[in-house]
């Protein structure tokens, strides 16, 4: 009962005014994954280089904004048999070829690691060559209890991060029916 009295929950409430927070948005733009890593992409990687995005979804505006790149394993293996997809290279199937590159956006970076370790074994190895220091999740939404108007600052650099990862060397023997039973636990 004393709670109720209190008026604590009154009391630390929030004051927002949505208009006042998007003119001040639209003067001071808050950072967003996307145009940084894009950047990234178009300054470091060649162009024509493979680049498997994760969480999957978050390839497409990546493909917009940096469109020299491949975005690899976008199909299952499954489908290359199909009519449709026979000509396509074996990168467009997950697990067939690896790619170059590797873009983790946040907190899928640590079953990532943990593959790319067992990889290693398989004689696929990459290296983790830049973490960009932007939030990994896009708070621009249109609907205001999704959106946030200010930059959300990165406080875990191991799992709130963009990522990316470099293949250093690949050995024949060690790609593609292996690796494949292992991409399971990665998918959305």
């Amino acid at each position: 009962m004393s709670n109720l009295f209190s008026l604590q929950y009154v009391t630390h409430r929030t004051v927002h005014f949505p208009f006042y927070s998007f003119v001040k948005e639209l003067l001071d733009p808050p950072h967003d994954p996307y145009s940084t890593t894009a950047s990234w992409v178009a300054e470091n990687i060649p162009p024509h280089s493979s680049i498997w995005v994760l969480p999957d979804h978050m390839a497409y505006p990546l493909m917009f904004h940096a469109p020299k790149s491949i975005y690899a394993w976008q199909l299952d293996a499954s489908q290359r048999k199909e009519a449709q997809f026979s000509g396509l290279p074996a990168i467009h199937f997950r697990g067939q070829k690896q790619p170059d590159y590797i873009i983790v956006f946040g907190p899928m970076v640590v079953p990532l690691r943990e593959m790319l370790e067992q990889w290693k074994n398989e004689g696929v190895q990459y290296a983790n060559i830049a973490m960009m220091n932007v939030f990994w999740k896009d708070l621009y939404r249109p609907e205001l209890f999704w959106r946030s108007f200010v930059t959300i600052p990165v406080t875990d650099k191991q799992t709130q991060g963009v990522y990316v990862f470099k293949r250093l060397e690949v050995n024949a023997g060690g790609s593609g029916a292996k690796i494949i039973g292992k991409l399971a636990s990665l998918k959305e």
